[in-house]
């Protein structure tokens, strides 16, 4: 019985990796200027939007990760970062938000998510000419499996995370994970606001404090009682974002 529900997440996991496209035509048709990048291998499938640096001398690579349900135009606070960044230096890459994955298990979905989210990272560091310093910043439930890959030993870790609101649903797995933002041994930014999921809120002051035990000094956390989607506050997020790289040497 065992054997065979291994062999069904097994299937789950490489069903979702093949399926792993996502169609940009509302997108475009909202920003026609926008690049789209195809990236192949034999098991995936994958279009990634990608903006080159309006600098000469371009700082690095900002790869955005959209939670479910979320695009490079979305209005809470990517739709900014897509603007900005590359005017601020930095080459850009879009990653298409993560597939709806089949019904499975708290346990199982996480697995799926992961090994999703991995097979994506690694085929765009195989064929995206990446420019280093590579920086991630990844939106709710995409930034905790991104922080979970990289204590794990990612493969092409990134240089820094910025996570937007990380959480995840399950909530045994994101009490965990309070242990895993604590010890990345990476400079990490974690932004909440108020009108984040309510297990990112919950965990903020636990995440604070375990990472003040630990004695992580890349640790660095920001909790807003305004909301993303505030024009004002997308601008000075902006700001806080530009100027964290800048402090920590990118």
């Amino acid at each position: 019985m065992r054997k065979l529900s291994l062999a069904v997440s097994f299937l789950l996991i490489l069903f979702s990796q093949v399926q792993a496209s996502t169609h940009w035509g509302d997108i475009q048709r909202q920003a026609t200027e926008i690049n789209l990048q195809q990236l192949e291998s034999a098991s995936l499938s994958l279009q990634v939007l990608s903006e080159n640096s309006a600098a000469l001398r371009p700082k690095g690579t900002v790869v955005i990760f959209p939670d479910q349900q979320q695009h490079a135009l979305s209005p809470g606070l990517l739709n900014t970062l897509r603007i900005n960044l590359p005017d601020s230096g930095w080459h850009l890459f879009v990653m298409p938000a993560p597939e709806a994955l089949a019904q499975a298990n708290a346990e199982q979905r996480l697995l799926q998510q992961k090994s999703q989210l991995a097979a994506r990272w690694q085929l765009l560091n195989q064929q995206g000419n990446l420019q280093a310093p590579v920086i991630v910043i990844a939106q709710g439930e995409t930034a905790a499996l991104i922080n979970l890959l990289v204590a794990e030993t990612l493969e092409a870790s990134p240089a820094a995370i910025i996570n937007l609101g990380a959480y995840l649903s399950d909530h045994k797995q994101n009490s965990q994970l309070l242990k895993q933002v604590a010890l990345t041994p990476l400079p990490l930014l974690d932004l909440i606001t108020a009108l984040d999921h309510p297990h990112a809120k919950a965990t903020s002051a636990q995440r604070q404090l375990s990472a003040r035990l630990q004695q992580n000094p890349l640790y660095r956390q920001r909790y807003l009682t305004d909301a993303y989607q505030d024009h004002p506050m997308q601008q000075w997020l902006m700001k806080e974002i530009l100027g964290w790289l800048h402090t920590n040497g990118f």
